[in-house]
């Protein structure tokens, strides 16, 4: 089953009106420094590729950027990873953060997978397998 890639992803999120932050895809270290003066510090960035999966594992995200300097910096550093085609930069913000994916079992058909670790986004660490329709039970409980 493919991935989405960010822009997918966020067009499915607002088709269901789920909030998310203010997000950007920049190459250019120059228009992210003037979206940031729109949208205000502090920001998180990262790095946006269709062939990475796991961001933090190389070191693609930078959080909690409070100014022009730091923006720099990071911007700086993200830019020289190989194989990403721009930085993700988003309003850093408070709240839970979750990873969702899905995938198709021969046996019980589609199952959701849930990751709510904040410290560390991987699913070997916190993952919860649920049936589709479960699904519905969680994201009332602990979204809306």
């Amino acid at each position: 089953m493919p991935l989405l890639n960010f822009q997918q992803t966020k067009k499915l999120l607002l088709k269901y009106k789920i909030p998310i932050y203010q997000t950007e895809i920049f190459n250019s270290e120059k228009k992210a420094e003037k979206f940031v003066k729109k949208i205000g510090y502090p920001v998180v960035l990262k790095i946006f590729s269709l062939t990475i999966l796991h961001k933090t594992d190389m070191g693609g995200v930078k959080m909690n950027i409070k100014n022009n300097k730091e923006l720099k910096k990071a911007f700086f550093d993200l830019i020289k990873i190989k194989r990403i085609e721009g930085i993700l930069v988003q309003k850093m913000g408070a709240g839970k953060e979750i990873v969702l994916g899905m995938k198709r079992d021969f046996q019980f058909g589609p199952v959701l997978t849930k990751n709510g670790s904040r410290e560390r986004n991987s699913f070997r660490d916190e993952k919860r397998f649920s049936i589709w329709p479960g699904f519905n039970v969680w994201f009332r409980r602990n979204i809306c």
